[in-house]
């Protein structure tokens, strides 16, 4: 309570200095003549969005005629179209001097959205990222989410993002394989002009899952954010941290009748000469819509040596770490897996347990409105079967109840999992709880849960958790980072944005904790802090403390991040550096990384860490990219861990529709360089 108490007093007197801001708007008029002169001169000196808890609701509205898709937002096209905005701050729930409107409509084919961004410094506007599906960190961006069953929940909300160069980046719900015949094809067109910048968007009906009703209401948000300030503007959630239960509402929608299912392939053939060695794999995927919500997958002899894995890093860690997945097969779908909390016993399914399989299937979506479901088999035929089912009904905006079960048949051991869990909140105050149990063959059954209380509020997160695992509790699909441990940990985390003068964001995040074994012993004990700022020069400043005590030994670490253009990949530098005392010994760790753009197209990134603890180790990452197209790409990259070297080249010609293309110099993931080189062609059907 002390050290809360002490950073309470820290904080009040930093933000108190820090508080101030006056936002004048300008005298602009968009197409249907909104008179911005008249809006109230307001001080934003603190957030308002919490009293923007309503729901907005817009009629749809169904074209006689389509918009022409080419970025000029002209009033004509539009004029049967229903309108959105002005948008407002997210933080300070008012209308921005650079105001927004949006215009939306539909017909048998698509969903048209039309954007007026305006921006009183069209010189400013920041666009950068030329191919799609980038991420568009530090970029002006509009974005579409959409919930087609009206559900208020973020397992189905799908987003199609636009930077203001017009490159499209879209994340469907559920998620959904990067073969643009499988998902989907839309439109996009901006343009930059004397106001700011306008974008229109085609979205078919044909890329969206939805109820198979005559008319519905579907979840609806329009959010731009300014490239410059990295500021949001949005028609509805209306608030820092936004809330699932207040998407706007898009009434009376009558969809197109869903088309007729059909089966759609893709097949694959990887020709490679390894070490002198030639061999020819070939391999097909296909997928099939039950109903225009529900999809099967099978996947038969998938091509995951040329997918380049994640670089486990090199700081210490004191469990098995956590890493990300990028095998095509488990990212489709993967949202209708997801069966636990990860900040509670663990991820009751981690995808890495499964390896290389023979053939592999999968059923994922919407049974119904309310009601998910996720099930997956892998067989590799000589050895893993594997099985995962989830079922999740999300019953009101904020209640969703979960039930699964796994299985791994291995070497003639069965281990089977079952599992439940379930979330609701109260207004501010949310309650969840997760509960499994484990069982190999021949053993006892074991079981692990957790429970926790969190507040929420605009600027604010607490949560208070309470985790136990017993002893032998070991799931064989499942990353559980500790076990024998029972106990519970607090974490707050507070952030602020700024309107005036020159800090951008600022926050804290604290973490008590202390976790016991089942006999009673310390098994970690302590706490870590943080405080983070940014300002408006795109710098970077984080700095933080930890002290924990595991099993007696003492861990006791300061930390100092820094960054310059944190939000422009292309000429980016952070530095960081923790030094203290881990395992009772002295400890270092330094981290250099940035990337920078050399010339047009032209990318190279670089990372740099060292950790000296009882001995040094160094690792280094060096990638480059040249984009010589929108779908065409040279990459390599050299990873370098403690004097074993791994570099490979490839070329792809992939991302829109039509035959894919890699060229493949050496092996993504080997843990030294090979005299690999392979041919890989994709094709649609």
């Amino acid at each position: 309570m002390l050290i809360w108490k002490k950073g309470a007093a820290a904080f009040r007197v930093l933000v108190g200095s820090l508080l101030v801001g006056l936002l004048t708007p300008l005298g602009m008029a968009d197409p249907s003549g909104f008179n911005f002169d008249a809006l109230p001169k307001t001080k934003l000196e603190v957030p308002s969005a919490e009293t923007n808890m309503t729901v907005p609701k817009l009629p749809a509205v169904r074209l006689s005629k389509a918009p022409k898709i080419d970025g000029v937002l002209e009033s004509p096209e539009w004029a049967e179209s229903v309108k959105a905005g002005p948008l407002k701050d997210r933080f300070t729930g008012q209308v921005p001097r650079d105001q927004t409107f949006v215009y939306i409509g539909y017909d048998e084919k698509n969903l048209y959205v039309g954007w007026k961004c305006f921006d009183a410094e069209p010189s400013k506007i920041v666009g950068r990222e030329v191919m799609p599906n980038s991420r568009f960190a530090g970029e002006d961006i509009v974005t579409l989410d959409l919930n087609t069953f009206g559900t208020k929940s973020w397992d189905q909300l799908s987003e199609f993002i636009v930077n203001s160069l017009g490159t499209q980046t879209e994340r469907i719900a559920g998620g959904r394989a990067g073969k643009r015949e499988w998902r989907g094809d839309w439109q996009a067109k901006t343009k930059i002009d004397a106001d700011g910048w306008t974008c229109e968007m085609a979205i078919p009906w044909t890329m969206l899952n939805y109820p198979a009703k005559e008319k519905f209401t579907m979840d609806l948000n329009f959010i731009r954010r300014q490239g410059r300030s990295l500021q949001e503007q949005s028609w509805s959630n209306i608030r820092p941290n936004p809330l699932p239960e207040l998407l706007g509402d898009f009434e009376g929608v009558e969809p197109p009748k869903a088309p007729k299912p059909r089966v759609q392939t893709l097949a694959y053939s990887a020709a490679e000469v390894n070490q002198g060695v030639f061999q020819n794999r070939v391999g097909v995927d296909a997928r099939y819509p039950f109903t225009n919500a529900l999809n099967g997958l099978i996947s038969i002899a998938p091509d995951f040596r040329n997918v380049e894995d994640v670089v486990a890093p090199i700081d210490f860690i004191r469990t098995e770490r956590f890493l990300g997945e990028n095998r095509p097969f488990f990212n489709e779908g993967d949202r209708f897996f997801r069966l636990s909390d990860s900040f509670s016993l663990g991820n009751m399914f981690y995808t890495r347990r499964i390896g290389a399989f023979d053939v592999g299937s999968k059923v994922y979506g919407q049974l119904s409105p309310k009601l998910a479901m996720g099930a997956l088999y892998t067989n590799t035929l000589d050895g893993q079967k594997s099985t995962v089912l989830n079922l999740r009904s999300s019953e009101t905006a904020t209640q969703t109840y979960n039930v699964y079960t796994t299985s791994n048949y291995n070497q003639g051991i069965q281990n089977t999992s079952h599992g439940a869990s379930f979330k609701d909140r109260y207004d501010t105050i949310g309650v969840a709880l997760d509960l499994a149990t484990e069982q190999s063959t021949g053993t006892e059954w074991d079981s692990a849960g957790s429970f926790s209380v969190s507040y929420t509020r605009p600027t604010t997160f607490v949560v208070a958790r309470y985790i136990w695992v017993e002893p032998t509790f070991s799931p064989d699909l499942a990353f559980i980072p500790w076990q024998n441990r029972r106990g519970g940990y607090v974490f707050g985390s507070y952030q602020r944005e700024y309107r005036s003068g020159p800090w951008r964001d600022f926050g804290f995040n604290v973490n008590v904790n202390d976790f016991r074994t089942y006999e009673g012993d310390i098994q970690q004990q302590g706490y870590n802090v943080s405080t983070f700022i940014s300002d408006k020069k795109d710098r970077s400043l984080s700095i933080g403390r930890a002290r924990s005590t595991f099993f007696g030994s003492l861990d006791e670490t300061t930390s100092v991040v820094a960054g310059v253009n944190v939000t422009n990949r292309f000429k980016q530098l952070n530095l960081a550096y923790t030094w203290g005392t881990l395992q009772d010994q002295p400890a270092k760790f330094y981290s250099l990384n940035g990337s920078y753009r050399l010339r047009p197209n032209f990318d190279v990134a670089f990372n740099y860490a060292l950790q000296e603890l009882g001995g040094t180790n160094r690792q280094t990452v060096l990638t480059t990219l040249y984009q010589v197209s929108r779908d065409e790409l040279l990459t390599s990259r050299t990873v370098i861990n403690d004097g074993d070297s791994n570099t490979y080249f490839a070329y792809r010609k992939a991302g829109l529709k039509g035959a894919e293309y890699y060229f493949i110099y050496g092996d993504p993931n080997a843990p030294r360089t090979q005299s690999r080189f392979s041919i890989k062609v994709v094709w649609a059907f």
